[in-house]
Order: C-alpha cells, then structure tokens, then sequence
C-alpha cells in the first residue's frame, strides 16, 4: 500500500541517518559508544584526563593519567568497568597488559579472572607501538564471582609484561619500586539481583541451617608451612539465630587428634544470621599449614556447634620440606638480623652474560606469621635500581612462616642485567617485606641502613 511504502522509506531514512552520525561523529570522535585506540592530542595536557586524574609512572616506561570507573556500587552478580588513561614515557619493546582485581581485607580474589574489554572500548595496539606524545585508553568490565557475598571490597589495578608475566611496579619519586598494585577504590556490593545457585537441589551435607555444598584446596598437594585457599559453597537452609562459626580440623591419615584447628565463619564478613532460606553463599579463607606438620595425606572436615554430624570437606597432600642445621660452606659472610625472621648469614654472586646470580643464605631464628617477600637489588650510588629479584625465598618453594628456628635456607635471585648497564661499581642491597602492606621488616647489624635494607656487598660488571 502506499502507507507501507511511506513507511518504509522512512525506515531506510532513520537507518541513512543512524548510519551517517556513525561514520561522521561516533567513528571520529571520543565518545561512551566508541574510544580511540590513541588519542591524537599531544602530551602533555592542559587539563586532566578521567574522572579521577593520577600521576603514576611504571617500571618499563608506562604513565597512568587517571582512570574511570562506572560504579562503586554493585549488586554481587553485576560488575564494573574500569578505565585507564595511560602512555608510554620511556620506548620499549615489551609488551605491556593492565590487570585488576577485586579484593577483600584478607586480600582474597573475587572477580572473575575471564575479564574482557567493554563492548564500547576499541582496544589500543600493542604498547611497543605507541608513540611517547599520545595517550591511550585500557578498559576492562570486571564481573564478580558467583557466590559473592555482599560486602565492602577493594579494587586493584596494575601492569605486567604480557610476554614475561613480571608485575612492573608503581615506582616513587626517585624511581624506585614501589608497589606492585594501586588502590583504585572501594566497591560496596549488595546482594545479588538473583540468588545464587552454586549446587544443584538436594546436594551437599547437611549441618544444620545451613548445607555444606562443596569444598576445594588450593592446591590441593602443598608444603608444610604454605598457604592454601580454602573454598566453601554453602546453602542456608533455615533462619540462624546467631554468628555461630564453623570449627575446621585437619587430621592426618590413621590419626584420631586433629594437626590443626581452628573456628572460622562459614562466610567471612557476612555472618549466619544475615542469610535468608535459600541462599547460597561463597567462603574464602586462607589457611597457613603449620610448619611442623609431617608429610602425608590429610583430610578437612568441618561441624558447626551444637551438631553431632561432620562434614567431610576436602583432602590435603602434604610434604614436609628437606631442612638443612649444618651452615653452608664458602659464602661471603654477612651477619644482618630480620626481627622474628632469621638472620642473613651470607650470600653468594655468580655472573654469567647477562644474569647475576645471588644465592641468599639465611638462618631462621623463628617462625614468622606473615609469608615475607625478599628483595635484592643491584643499585648505584644515586640509588637507582638498575635489576633487582622479589619474591618468595627459594624460588617460592620456601615461605617464611614454614621456616624453623635453627635451620639454613638456600635463595636463589637471578638478577636479569640491563644492555645498557654502564661500567662502574654497584651496591648489592637485600630487605624482607610483607607484600601485601609493603611494611618492610626491620633490619639490624652489620650493612644495614635506614629503609631496613642491608648492604651486602659491591659487585663490578
């Protein structure tokens, strides 16, 4: 009819016009529906960039401008999408990646680690690539995992490498490493939209008002002294009258008395009495193994009290690590002492082409509560850090909290050393650190300065 012709045309009118703003203001310009891989303005700005400017620069040559975030507030099954605004001060060939994380006080992960770009967001080109006068934009939707309870998170960001997967550090005013994460803020997440459903009906062991759905470890084969995560997907089945905490066990094969126990609430931050018939919650904990367990198969199992029945939760394989009390033979002596750690008796520096090698050797005095990283860093004599090596001693094979008093420990720290490094004598500096406050612990005896950092020695390329 001629209406339905009229009618038509003015479809194919509206969709000319859709597609002409498309082309001539949604492709061009930087807008919600569309960014640019780089902006075209040139560095440095006259005003800020993002709704929360920054000034971060990255080892590696990468500079936050600031970000954006779209929310603080979240029901547990939406997400957030964060923004960044970053280039590149320094020309590199290395490939660099953003990474974020939801996190609670105890620094347990929440977020689903399969976080992809918005739709919105054109994705820039390779870091590599970037010219050094413009900017561009990393921008990721950031979802949470299911079973999130309600609660007050924080959320993270930094940069890594993506060939090497090494973490470039926040660096401070002098250029030195100072923190491998920043703090972009707080996430308040309510209760979900939906209620969760993490088992299928009529599963899971029955304690009570509540249902123990499930259990994991991780990893479920560990060393004596390491820490585990402890997973827990729970149902509640009736109305709780009070925060009654879940007590845990871990018995070893053919033993009646528990190695370790412990009480702990089934879901941290959101006690019992808050759930309503039908939830279904996810409990997070880290669990430290203490460091005198013996090696062996070891089971979890959890009761809640008043309740006669327990519920068999998961299986641990344990290893006890081989312990050395005799001091290793040709070190260079050092002598400093780690308050409640150890002492670092001596070291060792091999070099090769392009790696110097330095092997740490330490002496326990305690076992420490906290997991402490190490640090070694070759510097010069203005302080700048020209390679450096943190992490867990031993290769991460050896946390401090599963040392014992009186025992040696070999720690090894390749240091990767620059092209470009020039001929001269450096400093060869060692520090233990907590790595989730960055609190370093404090240092004392011979080599050791202000920052609870101790020199151990000088080393000429």
């Amino acid at each position: 009819t001629a209406d339905g012709g009229r009618a038509g045309a003015g479809l194919v009118g509206v969709f000319a016009a859709l597609v002409l703003v498309k082309f001539a203001l949604i492709d061009r310009l930087p807008n919600p529906l569309r960014r640019p891989g780089l902006d075209q303005r040139v560095l440095p700005l006259s005003g800020a960039l993002g709704q929360q400017p920054l000034a971060v620069d990255f080892a590696g040559g990468v500079r936050l401008h600031g970000f954006d975030l779209s929310t603080t507030r979240l029901p547990a099954d939406g997400a957030v999408e964060v923004a960044w605004y970053v280039s590149r001060w320094q020309a590199s060939e290395a490939r660099y990646w953003p990474a974020f994380r939801i996190e609670d006080a105890a620094g347990l992960a929440w977020h689903d680690p399969e976080y992809l770009p918005p739709r919105w967001h054109r994705e820039p080109p390779a870091t590599s690539l970037w010219p050094l006068d413009q900017y561009a934009q990393w921008a990721r939707r950031v979802a949470l995992l299911p079973g999130t309870p309600p609660g007050a998170y924080t959320l993270m960001g930094e940069v890594f490498d993506l060939d090497t997967l090494r973490i470039s550090s926040a660096l401070d005013a002098a250029g030195s490493a100072a923190a491998p994460r920043l703090t972009l803020g707080t996430l308040t997440v309510e209760r979900p939209r939906q209620p969760w459903r993490l088992g299928p009906d009529g599963s899971g062991q029955n304690l009570g008002a509540v249902t123990l759905l499930g259990a994991s470890v991780v990893p479920a084969a560990a060393s004596a002294g390491d820490t585990v995560l402890l997973t827990l997907d729970w149902r509640s089945v009736a109305r709780a009258a009070s925060d009654d905490l879940a007590h845990l066990s871990l018995t070893a094969a053919g033993e009646n008395r528990p190695a370790l126990a412990l009480d702990l609430p089934p879901v941290s931050g959101y006690g019992l009495s808050q759930w309503q018939p039908g939830d279904e919650w996810r409990g997070q904990h880290w669990l430290r193994l203490p460091a005198t367990l013996a090696s062996g198969t070891y089971s979890l199992a959890l009761n809640l009290p008043g309740l006669e029945n327990t519920a068999q939760a998961a299986e641990l394989q344990v290893t006890a690590p081989a312990r050395v009390f005799t001091a290793p033979d040709r070190a260079v002596p050092v002598g400093a002492s780690f308050a409640d750690v150890g002492v670092l008796t001596g070291y060792t520096a091999v070099a090769s082409a392009n790696t110097l090698t330095v092997t740490l050797v330490w002496q326990a005095t305690a076992t420490p509560a906290t997991a402490y990283h190490v640090f070694v860093h070759l510097s010069d004599d203005t302080g700048r850090v020209w390679a450096q090596s943190d992490g867990t001693p031993a290769g991460w094979s050896r946390p401090t909290t599963g040392w014992i008093a009186g025992e040696y420990i070999l720690d090894d720290h390749p240091l990767a050393l620059p092209g470009d490094l020039p001929a001269g004598a450096y400093s060869l500096r060692v520090g233990l650190y907590d790595p989730r406050s960055g609190q370093r612990v404090p240092a004392a005896g011979p080599g050791a300065g202000d920052s609870d950092q101790v020199e151990i020695g000088r080393w000429r390329p």
